[in-house]
């Protein structure tokens, strides 16, 4: 239905529009404009003609007038005449111009007017616009569908080749393997023979490569121990620094509320003076004035004794942070080569034989001993019985500590972030006190503009922003002590000042404790990665043990033709490793 409605429409534009275009055919617009340059041009002629002619009777007027009286009774008939050529030319043009005028309407009149149809065009080719835009974007869509497509059948056709690529190599592996067993039932049994003696050279080889490597994880133990104990010295010494720093805090609080209080008593002064106006008050003033200046004074001093320990106080910490972090890039060189040293261990495990292969081994030679020797089952019972060896042990002790390290790490991060909302603590209340010292220093302004407005017949006014560079008008003596409450308005704009920039570093401390926080959670991460890596190295201890119970079992023959499998089961252990991994860090994190 909407495609018939659509069709009927269109329908009813093109008859619309076939009844201007007809009539336009119909005038032959490029004949109708060369009859009007025709008539523009004869119009633009007569108009000369007319202006020259118009000349002439100017100047033959001009004569006439000039001219004696029986000159004009002659040359009367003449103007006479000129003038009446000139009328019949004008009425003449006029005619011309009316004709061409009603030529013009005629056939204008029957015309439409053509706007209504510009804009409907216009709108069809906006539409028209839209639709080949529309075009494009499909036929692109169509050509990405196309390329999709043909993809995806590439794909399914190298899937196809790869699936059978695999049930070739699968076949060629089960019969390789056939061989193999094949041969190695063959070479066991010429093998078994010559085993025996290079068997004892290996096992020596063996048991002094497990001592070196005991010995390399006990000096890495050693190591580790001894780092840590340098980090729990440098986590006390942090601790003991804080809480000195953080008494200093509390003092420095303590004197800044007396110095607000303070303050306070100076308003209450100020108000006191502002009522009274009579003489022996302002003598009391010129007494109290004196003590003012004493008070300040001493005030001063103690600001700047202050401001010393605060300066020695932040040169400690700076010196401190720079110690602290010089000693965590020492020990994290450390910690990177000791890691650098037990990946090359683990590596050098990893080349070692598979349990499963070595159960294996182990099931062929007991079949074949069976055959020549009697004592297999005593061999059996040895190596079921065999007690845990050291490096097990040496590794259970190394995944303990790296856990105890990991819950340390936890202990300063969760210490870590309660000093820095401490810290956020105190920079919301510095904040808190800035805000009551603009407040009082306001309140101050109000009554010391008051008080001049009161005694300066000029209306002086003070503010705290000009107060130190503005021309200060001429007070009279008896104003003394208000001069020393604008000295002491502008110290407390000094120290308001000093508090924003203390409010500052608190702040830019704050974010360097963040910082810190979050190297200890990676830190944290590392060891957690550590601690797995641990489990999976126990793990090949045991493998290791199954390798001396093996080397106890071998008896005769050749190492060189033994084909051990390098990287057959390994990776069963390294899926479990990573699923160990990802559980610790949902766990953790």
């Amino acid at each position: 239905m909407e495609e018939m409605t659509d069709t009927m429409w269109l329908q009813n534009q093109n008859e619309t529009l076939a009844t201007p275009t007809q009539i336009w055919k119909q005038i032959n617009y490029d004949q109708f404009k060369e009859q009007l340059e025709k008539m523009s041009m004869d119009m633009v002629e007569k108009q000369k003609e007319s202006k020259a002619t118009r000349k002439r009777l100017t100047e033959t007027t001009k004569e006439f007038k000039h001219s004696s009286s029986e000159e004009k009774a002659k040359n009367l008939n003449t103007l006479l005449k000129s003038y009446q050529s000139e009328i019949d030319r004008l009425t003449t043009r006029a005619a011309f111009a009316e004709s061409c005028f009603f030529q013009v309407y005629q056939k204008l009149y029957a015309t439409t007017d053509p706007c209504v149809f510009i804009a409907e065009l216009e709108d069809w080719k906006w539409k028209y616009q839209q639709v080949l835009e529309e075009k494009k974007q499909m036929q692109q869509e169509l050509d990405q569908f196309h390329l999709e497509t043909a993809d995806v059948q590439r794909q399914d056709a190298t899937v196809r080749e790869l699936l059978k690529q695999l049930k070739q190599k699968e076949e060629d592996t089960e019969r390789k393997l056939a061989e193999k067993s094949k041969q190695l039932e063959a070479e066991w049994t010429e093998t078994l023979k010559n085993t025996k003696a290079h068997q004892e050279n290996q096992q020596s080889i063996w048991t002094h490569e497990i001592e070196q490597y005991k010995e390399k994880l006990a000096n890495l133990q050693t190591a580790y121990e001894s780092v840590q104990n340098r980090l729990f010295q440098t986590s006390h010494q942090l601790e003991e620094l804080r809480g000195v720093k953080n008494t200093e805090h509390q003092i420095l609080l303590q004197e800044l509320e007396q110095s607000r209080e303070e303050n306070r008593d100076l308003n209450r002064k100020i108000s006191e003076l502002l009522h009274s106006k009579s003489s022996n008050v302002l003598s009391s003033e010129a007494s109290e004035s004196k003590d003012f200046y004493a008070n300040l004074a001493w005030k001063d001093g103690k600001i700047k004794q202050l401001e010393k320990q605060l300066d020695a106080l932040k040169s400690q910490m700076e010196e401190y942070q720079i110690s602290y972090r010089q000693e965590l890039e020492d020990k994290q060189q450390v910690i990177t080569k000791q890691e650098m040293q037990i990946k090359q261990l683990e590596r050098r495990l990893e080349a070692a034989p598979n349990l499963d292969e070595v159960q294996r081994l182990r099931k062929q030679i007991t079949n074949l001993q069976a055959l020549q020797f009697d004592h297999v089952e005593q061999l059996q019972e040895e190596a079921s019985g065999k007690e845990p060896t050291d490096l097990e042990t040496l590794l259970m002790e190394k995944n303990r500590s790296l856990e105890d390290q990991l819950s340390k790490w936890r202990v300063t991060v969760q210490n870590i972030e309660k000093e820095s909302m401490q810290y956020q603590q105190q920079a919301l209340s510095l904040e808190e006190a800035l805000s009551d010292q603009k407040e009082v220093n306001r309140k101050l302004e109000q009554a010391l503009n008051e008080a001049l407005k009161v005694r300066n017949p000029l209306g002086v006014s003070v503010s705290l922003e000009n107060s130190s560079n503005a021309s200060k008008p001429r007070i009279p003596e008896e104003q003394g002590i208000l001069d020393i409450v604008c000295q002491q308005r502008d110290r407390y704009k000094h120290k308001m000042l000093e508090y924003e920039d203390q409010v500052d570093k608190m702040r830019e401390r704050i974010s360097l404790l963040n910082a810190t926080v979050e190297t200890l959670r990676n830190e944290s991460k590392r060891t957690s990665y550590q601690v797995v890596d641990s489990s999976v190295s126990d793990k090949r201890g045991t493998k290791m043990a199954d390798k001396e119970s093996l080397s106890l079992m071998l008896e005769q023959g050749n190492s060189n033709t033994l084909a051990w499998p390098e990287t057959t089961s390994y990776a069963g252990a390294s899926r479990r490793w990573l699923r160990q991994r990802r559980s610790f860090e949902r766990q953790e994190f």
